[in-house]
């Protein structure tokens, strides 16, 4: 260096820092352009994952008063277990105050479908005039839980008629994965506001929980 030029050492001194910069950008530019990308990109997904929060939270707010309602008029129209002791309690109900003898009542066995949602079948005698039998029928086909007449087979004369009628009940267990909590919220299709119309329709049933007894008992039932 002693031999250099003075000249020569001034462009060495003043173009060294340029060259370690040009240096340090291309071997380290490339990851540093790529975390800034990312950092980009995860601000833009948190300020989406923010519209979506709170576009829910306004839902949420807007349905408060009635969710709790639908919510449980939907369970008792699609309940997640086998309703047949709820459908039984209300065939008896509903032949009581239509004026027709239910009787037979038999249980079938459960049936799974691929979709999702089961159904039972129940089967039983109807004894009464035929406009008592009909107008059961048509009450059975409008409770919760969803209920469709199967089969009917009416025998008898106007005075006394027998009915031979099949019945199924539907159910369906709860979704096992839930939707992400940043998952948009669509609105629903004026097909299933319909259904949801229907459902709210129909009569609610009278028998859902078989309340405990009263009383404490006896601490051991074997004891005197």
């Amino acid at each position: 260096m002693q031999n250099i030029p003075e000249n020569i050492k001034l462009i060495i001194n003043s173009t060294l820092p340029l060259i370690v910069v040009i240096f340090l950008f291309l071997v380290a530019g490339p990851f540093g352009i790529s975390k800034v990308t990312d950092l980009q990109s995860q601000i833009d997904l948190a300020q989406k994952n923010k519209t979506v929060l709170s576009q829910k939270l306004s839902l949420l707010q807007s349905v408060s008063g009635t969710v709790s309602q639908d919510s449980g008029t939907s369970l008792s129209a699609l309940p997640d277990t086998n309703p047949s002791l709820i459908v039984v309690s209300e065939v008896k109900t509903i032949g009581s105050q239509d004026g027709v003898l239910v009787s037979g009542i038999k249980g079938g066995s459960e049936i799974d479908d691929p979709s999702g949602t089961s159904h039972v079948g129940i089967s039983f005698n109807v004894a009464g005039e035929r406009s008592q039998i009909i107008t059961f029928l048509k009450d059975i086909a409008n409770i919760a839980p969803i209920t469709l007449v199967d089969k009917v087979k009416i025998t008898g004369n106007n005075g006394s008629n027998i009915a031979d009628v099949s019945i199924n009940s539907y159910w369906s267990a709860f979704p096992k994965v839930l939707p992400t909590l940043t998952t948009p919220i669509n609105d629903l299709t004026a097909s299933e506001k319909n259904t949801l119309t229907k459902i709210g329709s129909l009569t609610q049933p009278t028998f859902l929980v078989i309340p405990p007894t009263e009383g404490a008992g006896k601490a051991n039932p074997f004891g005197q």
